[in-house]
């Protein structure tokens, strides 16, 4: 799968940091090898357009089927406004590619684009797969892990595995570099904790 530069690859992710900041690591790597780069995501992800600078951001529905019968076909009508959105993008766009983070709603363009026969990649941050890209992944044509072994992942995915690690942008990267801070005996020692997903919401709690 070969891509030119110049191209539009098209990133989908949803609305919580952990789907976006990754996003935002790759458009940046992307950019900066003369790709045009653009972004789908739903009115929570906005909130983070700001992490992608000057790049296009689509904004479309997406839903998370909630929970009893009203809220599933509440989020199953969202999801299908989303779709029809993500179509209508997508003919108008014509990416090259489409790379979906996770997260409810990066599925319309993701699978959108996967019945268009648009290629696509889906990454995945977590050592389980999560339910959006589980939806996606049969169709997907390479799915990138962070860790070599992800639980989720069916054996009849194993082929387009590609283990890339967490795109990480470049601020964050670059603290490797900075020595550790000299502990005094007499002086406070720092912990830092962090918790993504449901950890954070576990960790807030106790």
């Amino acid at each position: 799968m070969s891509i030119l530069p110049s191209r539009l690859i098209l990133l989908s992710a949803g609305g919580t940091g952990g789907h976006m900041y990754p996003a935002a690591a790759l458009s940046r790597d992307l950019l900066s090898r003369g790709y045009r780069v653009e972004l789908v995501t739903d009115v929570r992800g906005a909130k983070f357009r700001h992490i992608f600078g000057d790049i296009p951001v689509h904004i479309i529905n997406a839903g998370t089927l909630g929970a009893g019968i009203a809220g599933k076909l509440k989020g199953m009508g969202k999801m299908g406004i989303g779709l029809m959105q993500a179509r209508k993008l997508l003919k108008g766009k014509k990416p090259e590619l489409v790379v979906g983070f996770g997260g409810y709603p990066s599925v319309p363009a993701v699978y959108a684009a996967q019945r268009m026969n648009i290629p696509t990649v889906i990454h995945e941050q977590n050592a389980i797969l999560g339910r959006a890209n589980v939806f996606l992944a049969p169709r997907a044509h390479r799915i990138a892990l962070s860790i070599p072994h992800v639980e989720g992942v069916g054996d009849a995915e194993a082929a387009k595995i590609v283990v890339t690690g967490n795109p990480v942008r470049e601020e964050i990267a670059s603290l490797c570099t900075k020595p550790y801070p000299i502990l005094q005996p007499d002086g406070p020692l720092r912990l830092f904790i962090m918790g993504g997903s449901l950890g954070a919401h576990v960790l807030a709690e106790i």
